[in-house]
């Protein structure tokens, strides 16, 4: 091989390198240590509606724990229904007779530094105490805390959740 052709691999090389490096997500600099949660009441279709925001790094780097494998990442349709199947396994509501709630899932997307995912489920028929427990990636961050905004009724309340304040309980109707 000639020094020019050398020369010219090691410039496309990191040519190359340096356009893989503009294009990573900038989410991945740093984390967010929080989820947010809003849930919504849908009147019309008599629906409550969850929005759950995860930072893209937090969601990542929990992928990459929960499933050891790099190509399941939160901007893959794999990445997005792992991280549903675990807000439904870690996150766990209930209805004032103790009596859980299942919220299933809608759907995902990445929008910006942020992934977001949907539920939804028929509006409860009960009023009283009900219940939210979230140990959503306490398992990967230590840290880590899950903010609650309930939109159901005015006022709106909003709950911070973390390793030592796992659940809380909230009035409805």
């Amino acid at each position: 091989m000639t020094v020019g052709a050398i020369t010219r691999r090691r410039v496309l090389g990191a040519t190359a390198a340096t356009l893989v490096a503009l294009q990573t997500p900038r989410a991945l600099a740093h984390r967010a240590h929080v989820v947010l949660t809003r849930v919504t009441a849908n009147v019309a279709a008599k629906r409550w509606e969850f929005e759950h925001s995860i930072h893209y790094h937090d969601a990542a780097l929990a992928l990459l724990q929960w499933t050891r494998d790099v190509a399941v990442t939160p901007m893959t349709t794999a990445g997005r229904a792992r991280l549903l199947l675990e807000i439904e396994r870690r996150v766990r509501w209930s209805d004032a007779r103790g009596i859980a709630l299942e919220p299933t899932a809608v759907g995902g997307e990445s929008t910006g530094d942020t992934v977001v995912l949907f539920q939804e489920m028929p509006a409860p028929d009960t009023v009283g105490d009900f219940s939210v427990e979230s140990t959503l990636l306490q398992d990967v961050f230590a840290d880590e805390s899950h903010t609650i905004n309930l939109e159901l009724a005015a006022p709106y309340r909003t709950f911070k959740l973390d390793a030592r304040r796992r659940k809380v309980t909230f009035a409805v109707g």
